[in-house]
């Protein structure tokens, strides 16, 4: 995506040699035939046109989906993000969006306001491509924005997928330890607390908190525009979410939970990043099936448990 978003020098009518000299260059790179540049770039070359305008015309050409990668708290988008968007750009050649976004204030914040600056570009993707699906994939509180961001579309017609990885949906025991044992009391009467997490976010991540509750029942509300998926992974060596299932929510929506031992909570990302590329890239290519239903082997089983 940022191929297209850092090239807006624009160049008058008699200097258009440069611009086609790097359009043909970049096209070269992006392993698209002469013919198709050729026929874009003199269909965009009017009195003045800049880079972007031309390839902004074949990045829709060649645009199947949108594929976002969304990092846990306090993390960045150059660990087990940055792995699965290198191995899908290699393995999907170009044919989809990726978007691998900074989490507001990284994700030391409300779920509402981590999540929707996300959601507004996801929005903006679906007008602008309708008919596209969308693959969601979020770590550990990423995986709670991206259901959220989920449950904010149901009114769009469009396929969406979401994988949540150690997401910690229902909270974490770990974090209503510390407010039983008094640590965030302490840390609040201090007002030490603003200089590790935010108050909003401690109360959330509890263990079955308002806020997890209320985003599990919207999980479950009936799917009325385009179709879901969902599938959930999450380890029983997890530390920093000890109550495990809280990663494996039921939503009734056919989910598929996937329980593995042997990992830790970031460890997670790379031992399921084969599989879940194999199921991201069948589902963005697979999409829409005849009637809107999957085939059986879509959800291969309920359950599955894998180990280190």
């Amino acid at each position: 995506m940022e191929i297209y978003k850092n090239h807006n020098k624009v160049y008058p009518t008699n200097t258009n040699k440069p611009i086609v000299k790097e359009v043909f260059n970049r096209a070269k790179k992006m392993g698209l035939t002469a013919q198709t540049v050729g026929s874009i770039a003199l269909s965009g070359l009017r009195s003045t046109v800049g880079i972007s305008d031309v390839f902004e015309e074949e990045k829709k050409t060649v645009n199947e989906g949108l594929i976002v990668f969304i990092h846990g708290l306090n993390d960045t988008v150059k660990t087990g993000n940055e792995v699965y968007r290198k191995e899908i750009e290699r393995l999907a050649e170009g044919r989809y969006e990726i978007l691998v976004p900074k989490v507001y204030k990284k994700g030391n914040c409300s779920l509402e306001k981590a999540a929707v600056p996300i959601l507004r570009e996801v929005e903006n993707y679906i007008k602008e491509n309708p008919g596209k699906p969308v693959q969601l994939i979020g770590h550990s509180n990423g995986g709670r924005i991206a259901a959220y961001i989920e449950t904010k579309l149901r009114n769009k017609d469009v396929d969406i997928r979401v994988t949540g990885i150690a997401g910690i949906f229902l909270g974490s025991d770990l974090v209503t330890l510390s407010h039983t044992a008094g640590v965030v009391d302490f840390l609040n009467s201090t007002g030490l607390t603003r200089l590790f997490f935010d108050p909003t976010l401690l109360k959330e991540l509890k263990s079955n908190s308002i806020t997890s509750l209320v985003l599990i029942n919207d999980m479950r509300k009936k799917i009325t525009n385009g179709s879901r998926e969902y599938t959930f992974y999450a380890t029983s060596n997890d530390l920093a979410i000890p109550n495990y299932t809280s990663c494996l929510p039921v939503i009734n929506q056919g989910e598929e939970h996937i329980l593995l031992s042997g990992y830790d909570h970031i460890g997670i990302q790379k031992a399921v990043c084969k599989e879940e590329i194999e199921k991201v890239l069948r589902f963005m290519k697979n999409h829409k099936l005849a009637g809107n239903t999957y085939s059986p082997d879509f959800f291969p089983s309920n359950l599955a448990i894998i180990s280190a």
